[in-house]
């Protein structure tokens, strides 16, 4: 039983701290928009792939969810 208990700990602290973090797991969640993309020139369906790919590299861990780091990687 203590066993458990120590282990449903260390869940509830993982949780705790992935929920504090505010993670990103839809388009929804970044820190930039399709109005954001647009302003970089890119239109039409060009926005929707730059902002997946965003979403894809945050959720990867390659750029922090940041509207400045967002921005400098649409424009690469």
């Amino acid at each position: 039983f203590h066993n458990r208990k120590e282990h449903f700990d260390t869940l509830q602290s993982i949780a705790k701290k992935l929920l504090s973090e505010k993670p990103c797991f839809s388009l929804k969640d970044l820190a930039v928009n399709g109005n954001d993309i647009a302003e970089l020139g890119f239109k039409g369906r060009e926005i929707g792939e730059v902002l997946n790919k965003l979403l894809n590299a945050v959720i990867e861990n390659r750029i922090p969810n940041e509207k400045t780091s967002l921005l400098a990687e649409a424009k690469k």
